[in-house]
């Protein structure tokens, strides 16, 4: 198999792009384009998930000392960055329901209540550590309608140990929970296991009547994670250890009523044989819109980087995908901690940056397994959340206009947010009109004061003083220039009265008159580009052709002996 070999010789804290179409800090989200938030001790952010009001919750769980124990951690903030007060306490909910409670995984369920579902226990002994599953209020407090007062802890059998790393609610209110299957001092076996629940939190017996399956097969690594498929199969994937002790990629699918699909790869199973690193890494996996499956690990030899696969619904490797069905990427000190697919089919590998303090990365890849050079920098962005601290990337959100949000959690979490086009509001011009960089709505301030009307990227002056602009994004976050000073408005400018123009609003052209002969005149659209410009003209009357352009506000500017003015019009 072909490799992609990509030397970095970057300082931790450098954020590198080397094309045109960049990722870079969102200057809209927190503050400096992080937040930062402390819940607890050891916090370790699990999953994003999106509510229909666009607001974000970051799940995760965090160790406490106090208890030797584990709590269940959300955090609820909106798409500018702003912890939700409103939700738990102040904005974060620490919770759990015994000794050890960690949260893998976190959906949206009915009436946006909130499903938990991980590893829960009541004591520090792993053999008594099992499957949850847990639902909270849209608040954040416990729903004691779900399951045993607001949880339901049980194992796959049993004797067995294991956790739930998947949570899917479905569309008739049922949730399907996929996790790993571990033997105990009570015995068991080692394998991949599937839980279907009621909306209720009780077990649905019609699936494989007893509401649960499992896959036994030889030392299964966490992560086990579930996909469900649009008939209704459930895919099971994970990381394995074969009789020589090498490890490689497992996947299995069974129907919607819990029998295994037989015709799915050999016998119901796939199977890969490129060996996997034997260190403590799981094979994350990712789900593309045409249910073809992405999976990465780390390849056994820690200098032939992350093996990514691609896996067709049918159960075998996709051609088209790299060579063959994978894709080899080697970069200096990277190691692979996720995968999550875009809208657009692009597929982001997430990752940690091992040098020193260890700290984030992402490397994107086009659909077809290529590296994606547009992407940071040859396809390799760096996302240092905290300089001289230690993070991991664990999860990334897509949100709209081209703006997404990558978030870690190792001993805090921290949240940035990223796109691809600036909204730095800069302020440029001179004492006849301003401009600004930036996009969204705008609005023009004097001296603090907001000005009637300016509610465009460019603004005539019309007194001295300091002037400022104000951007909103479509999510509602703000962000306030520096000021820029004008002093000189009104110094040997001529009088506006001297200029006629007519009609205004217009429609296909215009007609300008002036009291002394003009020298040039400009139409600039409202970001201040110069659209139409006539110059060495000796007239006082001038019509203009307008036709093509698109309804809204210009500026006109016309240079009347020798001395500027400038105009605003509508184009109707």
């Amino acid at each position: 198999m072909g490799k992609i070999y990509t030397t970095l010789v970057f300082l931790l804290s450098f954020v590198g792009f080397a094309t045109a179409q960049t990722w870079i800090p969102d200057t809209l989200f927190g503050t400096n384009s992080l937040l930062y938030v402390n819940p607890g001790a050891g916090d370790e952010l699990s999953n994003f998930v999106l509510q229909p009001d666009g607001k974000i919750i970051a799940g995760g769980y965090d160790y406490d000392i106090s208890f030797n124990g584990y709590n269940n951690i959300m955090i609820r903030f909106d798409a500018c960055g702003t912890i939700d007060s409103s939700f738990g306490s102040g904005g974060i909910v620490k919770h759990r329901f015994d000794q050890r409670n960690r949260g893998f995984s976190y959906a949206l369920h009915t009436g946006n209540k909130i499903l938990c579902a991980g590893l829960q226990s009541n004591s520090n002994a792993g053999s008594d550590q099992i499957p949850f599953i847990a639902r909270y209020n849209p608040d954040g407090s416990v729903d004691d309608s779900f399951g045993y007062n607001g949880t339901h802890a049980l194992r796959f059998d049993s004797v067995t140990s294991g956790a739930l790393y998947s949570v899917i609610p479905l569309a008739d209110g049922r949730i399907l929970c996929g996790g790993t299957v571990n033997a105990s001092s009570y015995g068991g076996a080692n394998g991949m296991g599937a839980m279907r629940f009621l909306e209720n939190g009780m077990l649905d017996i019609t699936f494989n009547t007893k509401g649960k399956v499992i896959y036994k097969k030889n030392t299964v690594f966490n992560p086990v994670r579930a996909a469900l498929m649009q008939n209704g199969d459930v895919i099971l994937t994970g990381r394995y250890a074969d009789s020589n002790g090498n490890f490689h990629f497992v996947a299995v699918s069974y129907n919607q009523s819990g029998d295994l699909n037989y015709g799915y790869g050999t016998d119901g199973e796939f199977t890969d044989p490129v060996d996997l690193s034997e260190d403590y890494i799981g094979a994350y996996m990712g789900v593309q819109q045409d249910e073809k499956i992405v999976l990465a690990s780390m390849r056994k030899d820690a200098d032939d980087g992350i093996e990514v696969i691609r896996i067709m619904p049918g159960g075998y490797l996709d051609p088209s995908f790299g060579d063959n069905g994978h894709v080899n990427l080697v970069y200096d000190r990277i190691r692979c901690t996720g995968v999550k697919i875009l809208e657009d089919s692009r597929i982001l590998i997430l990752c940690q940056y091992r040098v020193d303090y260890y700290s984030g990365a992402v490397i994107c890849l086009l659909p077809d397994g290529s590296v994606d050079s547009g992407f940071g920098d040859n396809g390799l962005l760096f996302v240092n959340m905290n300089p001289g601290g230690t993070h991991q990337i664990n999860d990334a959100l897509e949100l709209p206009n081209e703006r997404i949000l990558f978030g870690t959690g190792t001993f805090d979490m921290h949240f940035k947010g990223y796109t691809t086009h600036s909204n730095v509001p800069h302020i440029s011009g001179d004492a006849f009109m301003l401009s600004t960089t930036g996009s969204g709505t705008f609005q023009w301030y004097l001296n603090g004061e907001a000005i009637p009307g300016e509610t465009s990227s460019s603004c005539i002056p019309q007194a001295n003083g300091d002037y400022t602009v104000e951007i909103t994004s479509d999510s509602g976050c703000t962000l306030l220039s520096d000021p820029y000073t004008v002093n000189s408005v009104g110094i040997n400018e001529p009088s506006l009265s001297e200029l006629q123009i007519y009609p205004n609003p217009f429609s296909s052209e215009f007609q300008i008159k002036t009291g002394k002969e003009m020298k040039s005149v400009a139409l600039f659209d409202p970001a201040g580009r110069a659209i139409i410009s006539k110059a060495n003209l000796n007239t006082s009357n001038l019509k203009l052709q307008t036709a093509g352009l698109a309804p809204g506000i210009y500026f006109l500017k016309v240079v009347v002996d020798g001395k500027p003015v400038v105009s605003k019009i509508l184009r109707q």
